[in-house]
């Protein structure tokens, strides 16, 4: 009980500090974020520094950390969701299509082939942990394109298409990972019969499906209680996280893909439920980074694997840097060009570099090495997530500060 009750103080400060701070983090402190003190943070009241905090007198940390990761990027997709413009994937079907098609197939491609170079595994572990560090991270993300200063900066159809990415190919990475975890566990014939039917026809179609049902309910809902003034002004919030958790917990009920289910229930209520302002919908986004992925971020850096690391010598550490500028930059400046909602050559650069590992990939890389038992997959992973949330985070501010002014930039037109 005192490790809880240590846990939960440890959490609330560093919410409240981040939340205070806010402004001054994302405006001023030019190569700090969020994220990067949430994480730099549980490093040091972790094992390996004060050790204050020791998720193992809590049971098995990797399924602890594992569960709370799983919500954290459901709540976060939802926000992702809920912020979307309506109807954008029906608007924006080229761009959604090479963004979610072509650029995850490269992403985890490099990923794979980058692991297998580097690391003494075979090739169905490289492609499993490839898979884990493929999705663009909802949190981190989520951190990077909302806020007072990125809306003064970035484009708004830039922030929509991230915002999408992370949004979707979080749950569209399942049938990635699933893939290589099924061949290592079950014969060739069993394991891909498996994956066919129900990785793809039931735990992803059939997620979306669901989430779109249930999304699409829970809206008329909402609708029709507001034009009769049976309910009150909501918050977003309330209903974010009301809806994720009905959804998840349905889904999973129903033995499909809940990650998945619950973006597709963003995007459904989002069309049926009355418009809300844009500024009101952001702040969920940075509130559910808060609540949710910050707690999951001070816990990931108590637990890192500092002796495996410090093991593997410079192996590891460069796996990571390959990772970081081959997994992503490559495919999309190519695909750049060909992105609608990529207007500019900076447009283009911008997307390609911030495509962060994060909250996303601590769930899927203790997923494999839970279904599989490949300690490597964690190892590797989170050395990747890690240093993704120090460089991702210290370029942030100004990346998006290179751009200019919107206010001004309207007036110079």
């Amino acid at each position: 009980m005192s490790q809880i009750n240590l846990s939960l103080a440890l959490i609330g400060t560093l919410v409240l500090l981040l939340g205070l701070s806010a402004g001054y983090v994302n405006s001023r402190a030019r190569f700090v974020s969020e994220p990067m003190i949430a994480m730099l943070f549980g490093a040091a009241v972790g094992p390996a520094g004060l050790d204050l905090l020791d998720l193992s007198e809590w049971g098995d940390p990797g399924a602890i950390l594992r569960e709370l990761a799983r919500l954290a990027v459901a709540m976060a997709v939802m926000a992702a969701a809920l912020r979307l413009p309506k109807r954008f994937f029906s608007r924006h079907v080229a761009t959604a299509g090479l963004l979610l098609g072509a650029g995850m197939v490269g992403m985890w491609a490099a990923s794979t082939l980058l692991a297998w170079a580097f690391l003494p595994v075979p090739f169905l572990v490289a492609l499993l942990l490839g898979a884990a560090v493929t999705p663009t991270d909802p949190v981190l993300a989520g951190a990077i394109v909302t806020g007072t200063t990125a809306r003064r900066h970035i484009p708004d159809d830039v922030r929509s298409a991230l915002t999408a990415e992370a949004g979707a190919n979080d749950g569209l990475a399942y049938p990635f990972v699933m893939l290589p975890a099924l061949l290592l566990t079950l014969p060739a014939a069993a394991g891909l019969r498996d994956w066919v039917l129900r990785t793809l026809l039931w735990e992803t179609a059939g997620a979306v499906v669901l989430g779109l049902l249930l999304g699409s309910a829970a809206g008329r809902i909402e609708s029709w209680a507001h034009d009769r003034d049976y309910a009150e002004h909501t918050s977003r919030l309330t209903i974010s996280i009301a809806l994720t958790a009905a959804v998840l917990g349905a889904v999973k009920l129903a033995g499909s893909g809940g990650l998945l289910a619950v973006f597709a229930a963003g995007l459904a209520f989002r069309v049926r439920a009355n418009e809300r302002d844009e500024h009101e919908q952001a702040g969920v986004q940075e509130a559910v980074n808060r609540l949710a992925g910050f707690p999951v971020l001070l816990l990931f850096g108590a637990m890192l694997p500092w002796r495996a690391w410090y093991a593997s010598g410079l192996v590891l550490p460069l796996l990571a840097l390959a990772i970081l500028a081959l997994r992503r930059p490559p495919t999309f400046l190519f695909l750049g060009r060909f992105v609608p909602l990529l207007a500019t050559w900076k447009d283009v650069r911008f997307a390609a570099w911030f495509g962060p590992i994060g909250v996303a990939a601590i769930f899927y890389s203790l997923q494999a090495m839970h279904l599989t038992g490949e300690q490597v997959v964690w190892e590797a992973a989170s050395m990747a997530i890690a240093l993704s949330v120090l460089v991702h985070g210290a370029s942030a501010t100004p990346a998006v500060m290179s751009y200019p002014r919107r206010d001004a930039a309207e007036k110079r037109d």
